[in-house]
């Protein structure tokens, strides 16, 4: 929850985050293949924007 609205987002590996925000009228699934490459080396984050998706 952040400011009272559920946030829906996936995530892969440990380490320093890297959050990937996505593109105007995307979601996470744009993000779907390159979580797990991410995950490598760090703790990669794909999240929904609210109200863009």
């Amino acid at each position: 929850m952040v400011d009272g609205i559920r946030v829906y987002y996936e995530e892969a590996g440990e380490g320093h985050p890297n959050v990937c925000f996505h593109a105007a009228s995307e979601d996470t699934l744009m993000y779907g293949h390159v979580l797990d490459g991410l995950s490598d080396g760090f703790r990669a984050i794909g999240f929904v924007v609210p109200g863009h998706s």
